[in-house]
């Protein structure tokens, strides 16, 4: 892929709803934007994919109160809320500095940029990733597979068997390395804010959505076996 995406890039359908959202997030004060996303489903391995091996750098779950979660880039409410929940925290250090971390929810996900909730299927065979966060001078290296192959690990040793997320359908980036990584696409929800009232289409139930500024968004039940039968999302 080039460095720097075309509109040709996005497809017939992607490249005027990657502008439209341009547009509106230059809309000054009214809060307007589109978001759409793709969710994908990763396959976690049977085995592990790269062999033990000694490292300077540490890689485990964070528990509440371990002072590498204050590390974080993140509003510290946020991160003990997400703690709270039950979501799992690997963060990757060296030296008691943080290099790395990313979430795993076991159960369902409140998103925190759209108003909707992602509840990944099979329950108990499928959890959710997201916000990957390393530092830029640790990018390009192997901390971020090292990362995931301790996802996995952990994942697998809990019975788990796909790990789900969302991804922008305009980060052109992150879902072609989705794909490489194995990653299959198992349906879309597009979000429209305008005023605070939140309209969605999704292909998945309940597929069209609207709701008006304080009320609750949508619950959407994301088949995460979907990618493995091939299906079109």
């Amino acid at each position: 892929m080039r460095a720097k995406a075309s509109l040709r890039d996005f497809g017939p359908i992607d490249a005027p709803l990657y502008l439209l959202a341009r547009f509106l997030r230059r809309l000054p004060g009214n809060n307007s934007r589109l978001l759409k996303y793709t969710f994908w489903s990763q396959p976690i391995p049977e085995a592990r994919l790269m062999p033990r091996r000694a490292s300077a750098v540490a890689i485990c779950a964070l528990e509440s109160g371990d002072p590498l979660l204050a590390q974080i880039p993140r509003d510290p409410k946020l991160v003990q809320a997400r703690l709270a929940n039950g979501d799992i925290c690997l963060g990757a250090a060296r030296n008691d500095r943080l290099l790395a971390s990313m979430w795993l929810a076991t159960g369902v996900y409140e998103e925190d940029e759209v108003r909707a909730s992602f509840d990944p299927r099979p329950r108990g065979r499928a959890a959710w990733d997201y916000d990957i966060f390393i530092l830029p001078e640790e990018r390009g290296g192997l901390l971020f597979a090292r990362l995931w192959e301790a996802a996995y690990e952990l994942l697998r040793q809990r019975g788990y068997r796909w790990s789900v997320s969302r991804i922008s359908s305009f980060n052109l980036v992150s879902s072609a390395s989705q794909a490489r990584m194995g990653a299959k696409p198992v349906g879309w929800g597009l979000f429209l804010i305008l005023f605070n009232c939140q309209l969605m289409i999704s292909s998945i139930e309940p597929r069209l959505h609207f709701c008006l500024p304080g009320r609750r968004g949508p619950a959407l039940p994301i088949d995460a076996s979907a990618g493995a039968r091939g299906g079109d999302p």
